[in-house]
């Protein structure tokens, strides 16, 4: 079960392939995409609050990150697509984004029942076989002719 927990983690974090990121104006940002399967007695209502409650509780107060943005495609047939991009600091990162993670999932979930039932139910939504090929993509950054850098 906690490997099962750990592996869910690191598909929805994606913060640990650094491989992937790249510099866009002088900002590391990276990407990752979610494909979701909504279950028979699960909703787009708690997918979108279980999504909501990661980025949060987690994503939004890890001080690696300057911005985080979560969109969700539409409900087809049951499946839908979740990317996220990730926008890391301009400051040279002082610790591990993991290491934040990990201290911030445990503030997030005290509880470690409550903690587990959370990666379970969120677990139901992601089809982890799609997610751990590849799915993870380099942002293809560059100057726009006539664009101005900040």
């Amino acid at each position: 079960m906690r490997t099962a927990i750990t592996l869910l983690f690191f598909i929805l974090m994606g913060a640990s392939w650094s491989a992937y990121a790249a510099e866009d104006l002088g900002r590391r940002v990276q990407t990752i995409t979610h494909h979701v399967t909504i279950p028979e007695d699960g909703s787009v209502d708690e997918i979108k609050a279980l999504t909501a409650a990661w980025s949060e509780r987690v994503l939004k107060r890890n001080p690696n990150f300057a911005d985080i943005q979560v969109l969700m495609s539409d409900v087809i047939d049951q499946k839908a697509v979740i990317f996220v991009l990730y926008t890391y600091s301009r400051a040279p990162l002082e610790r591990s984004t993991d290491e934040i993670n990990q201290e911030l999932i445990a503030e997030a979930w005290p509880d470690e029942t409550d903690r587990n039932t959370f990666f379970q139910n969120f677990g139901r939504y992601i089809d982890r076989r799609e997610n751990i090929s590849a799915t993870y993509h380099e942002l293809k950054t560059g100057k726009i002719d006539g664009a101005k850098k900040e």
